[in-house]
């Protein structure tokens, strides 16, 4: 078994993965390694899962206060059902 490559990346998190990707578009060969899930910390675990349950938190308090500006609940349900459709 031969292990040829011009770069060996550790992790493939946000920059390993960026990395690899960056220099296999120069032409050379590249290997990965991951011990867990491809997309690191911050996709899986951390910032964005954290961002969206943050957001859909804001969310429904937002819909609760709403009709205090004069939206009523048909107006949020419709927009809603237009964005799922989507």
């Amino acid at each position: 078994m031969s292990f040829d490559y011009d770069l060996f990346v550790i992790g493939a998190g946000s920059g390993g993965s960026a990395t690899a990707k960056q220099v296999a578009s120069y032409g050379k060969r590249v290997a990965t390694s991951e011990q867990e899930t491809i997309g690191g910390t911050c996709l899986n675990r951390g910032c964005i899962p954290k961002k969206f349950i943050v957001y859909a938190a804001d969310f429904a308090l937002q819909n609760q206060v709403a009709s205090n500006y004069g939206w009523d609940k048909m107006w949020v349900e419709l927009l809603i059902g237009r964005a799922l459709s989507n």
